[in-house]
């Protein structure tokens, strides 16, 4: 009983020194020029001192499966940016079909609203699919749909996982719902040059394993993989922020519903 005690007690400790250290050195992610990642077999613990090694350096504290909920509910999403991201979807023996969708965001979740999003998505086709989705809160906003050059949309009721649905991207956060059990393997790991959050979740019965990699400094999914029997059936990679500045969210009939601020 007692041993129990202690793992829970030493346990709770570590969620306090992640969350605590992921708040006080976002900041710092951003500013810093180099990151050392744990070491394998370090302890889950340890962390270095920047200041005392006079270096811009900083060693994240290491996640586990137990603490990696907790992290990730720590980070936030920045209220601007813009970004391309590239979805991999596998078509059979090696061959993959590409998807590409421009995005640009403008709003902070769930606390600027609207929040507004805009996305430029091309398919393998070639087809080219446009959409502007208005969030408003409480999960409810429009999302505006067209195609190629169409002069007409369409409008249809919006909820809070429409814009990543545009994009294609897996919603990270749902992570936070699952079962700790299914959570096989965490970690911090450098992606595209990108300080990550490394999470891998696997589904007993579908037979497949799904990867994160989210930024430590933006909240913002750097890639992820849904690996089945042993191939990855489809994989998602992100290209770094941009600025939003003077991007216009405009129907095809003209109409701006929105603009950033210059």
């Amino acid at each position: 009983m007692e041993k129990r005690k202690l793992n829970r007690i030493t346990a709770g400790f570590i969620v306090l020194v992640v969350m605590v250290l992921i708040l006080m050195f976002s900041n710092s992610l951003r500013r810093s020029s180099h990151i050392t990642l744990p070491e394998e077999g370090s302890s889950p613990g340890q962390a270095e001192d920047t200041n005392a090694s006079g270096g811009d350096a900083l060693t994240v504290i290491a996640v586990t499966p137990e603490t990696v909920q907790s992290v990730i509910e720590t980070l936030s999403r920045p209220s601007n940016y813009a970004r391309t991201v590239t979805i991999l979807t596998a078509v059979g023996g090696d061959a993959y079909a590409a998807d590409t969708a421009r995005v640009w965001v403008d709003g902070a979740p769930d606390t600027t609203w609207p929040r507004w999003t805009q996305t430029e998505r091309t398919r393998p086709t070639g087809q080219v699919e446009h959409s502007i989705i208005e969030e408003t809160g409480e999960g409810e906003g429009t999302l505006y749909l067209w195609y190629n050059n169409d002069r007409e949309y369409r409008s249809y009721p919006a909820d809070r996982w429409s814009a990543d649905l545009s994009q294609r991207i897996p919603t990270y956060e749902d992570v936070l719902a699952l079962e700790r059990d299914s959570i096989t393997d965490t970690g911090y790991e450098e992606k595209s040059g990108t300080p990550c959050i490394y999470v891998e979740v696997e589904d007993p019965e579908l037979h497949y394993r799904q990867r994160y990699w989210v930024s430590v400094s933006d909240g913002l999914l750097v890639a992820a993989e849904t690996v089945k029997d042993g191939q990855v059936v489809l994989s998602a990679s992100a290209s770094g922020m941009e600025s939003t500045e003077g991007t216009a969210f405009t129907l095809p009939d003209g109409t701006v519903l929105h603009r950033t601020s210059d």
